[in-house]
């Protein structure tokens, strides 16, 4: 992305404080905390040296110190980032509850976009120059006004990567439809779905940024999951709610939860806090 469309490419390390340092509220001893930053900034130096295009723009380099998500979404704002890009390590249920997700807590609290990248175990640890093509696009979205915040950046990749680009919408099942339904309710809410999301699709995304439609049925992140694997996306973009505290808990958060369980890197753009 970084050399499609000229950016400034910046490589950050968090150096996290010590456990017991944050549990008994201390500043972290002085000179361990000096040598472990030091070491950081040597392996972004030689990461930055073999990430660095040809003839183009070397990486910067950005080493902090403290809780890794806060750092992230602290430096990422500092440095004016139109773009935060990370791995998520994939941990799942009782590991992922106490270890927690520097990526999703990222996620909830940055300013900008965050493209998640699912993380694969390798045995070497140097990055390559290897690009990975973006030639299929998912763009989920529920027809909310903070939702439409993810079409703008999804025509910017298409125009830039001219990827197969697919516009999906998944109808959630009511549990009135479910109790009273004969079949008309939830049919008639398909097709006004439908005529939605085309016109939305054909209004948003015009000339060579055309996009297809697709409808489905169900939970949102097991539909929207599903599909980007039987199409074979390379990349799924959605907005998130921002919500947090106890609101976030009650009623979850899709966006999080398909990072969590997607197939292909995902982007998620901000949506205003509510």
């Amino acid at each position: 992305m970084a050399d499609a469309f000229g950016a400034q490419l910046t490589l950050m390390h968090v150096v996290e404080r010590f456990p017991i340092d944050t549990i008994l509220g201390q500043e972290s001893t002085r000179d361990p905390v000096k040598q472990l930053i030091g070491e950081a900034q040597v392996r972004l130096r030689m990461l930055a040296g073999s990430l660095a295009s040809d003839g183009g723009r070397s990486p910067r380099l950005a080493v902090r110190f403290g809780k890794p998500f806060d750092e992230i979404t602290r430096g990422a704002k500092e440095l004016g980032a139109s773009l935060i890009v990370l791995a998520t390590h994939g941990h799942s249920g009782l590991k992922r509850a106490f270890l927690g997700s520097t990526t999703e807590r990222v996620v909830r609290h940055a300013s900008c976009p965050v493209l998640a990248v699912r993380a694969v175990e390798t045995k070497s640890s140097k990055p390559t120059r290897k690009t990975t093509p973006i030639r299929r696009i998912v763009l989920a979205t529920d027809f909310s006004g903070n939702s439409l915040n993810a079409f703008p950046i999804a025509r910017s990749l298409a125009n830039g990567f001219k990827p197969a680009l697919t516009v999906l919408h998944v109808v959630e099942p009511f549990h009135a439809d479910m109790l009273m339904d004969t079949g008309n309710l939830q049919r008639e809410r398909r097709r006004q779905a439908l005529e939605q999301l085309r016109e939305l699709a054909a209004r948003e995304f015009t000339g060579g940024a055309g996009a297809k439609t697709e409808l489905r049925a169900g939970h949102p992140v097991e539909a929207i999951t599903r599909f980007a694997r039987e199409s074979g996306a390379d990349l799924i973009i959605l907005a998130t709610h921002g919500r947090t505290g106890l609101r976030r808990a009650l009623i979850g958060s899709v966006a999080e939860r398909v990072v969590r369980h997607a197939p292909c890197p995902v982007l998620v753009v901000r949506g205003k806090s509510r």
